[in-house]
């Protein structure tokens, strides 16, 4: 697969463009167009939208290998830490309820204590590793 720095030369020469044309085009200079050719420096996302829509790149070729991300896996402890947090959420609210049906605690702090407990609880659910 080729690299954004060989699409942009390709599909510059291709349409008959000189380095200053293309970055007339874009608002930017030739030499900005220069560095990004000799893989000096990569267009940023507004320029490379409109380079996309002006050469019709496919978006797939613009991503390169050394972007895509590697998602870590999760340590033993990490998912340890998430499970605790999780499960002390749901003992909070599990107290909350016992304490409301017991009459310990008013209405209103129970909205509250469970308001907290939920958001704990989301909270470990989304965080990763």
């Amino acid at each position: 697969m080729e690299n954004i720095c060989d699409l942009i030369v390709a599909k510059r020469k291709e349409r008959g463009l000189t380095q200053a044309e293309l970055g007339a085009m874009l608002g930017i200079s030739g030499k900005a167009v220069s560095k990004w050719e000799r893989g000096l420096s990569k267009p940023c996302d507004e320029h490379l939208d409109r380079l996309i829509a002006l050469f019709g790149l496919p978006v797939e070729s613009t991503i390169t290998a050394e972007e895509k991300r590697v998602v870590p896996k999760a340590t033993f402890l990490s998912t340890v830490r998430n499970e605790f947090i999780r499960i002390l959420a749901t003992g909070a609210m599990i107290g909350v309820c016992v304490c409301n049906l017991a009459g310990t605690i008013s209405a209103d702090s129970t909205v509250v204590s469970l308001g907290f407990s939920v958001a704990l609880f989301c909270f470990a659910t989304m965080v990763k590793g």
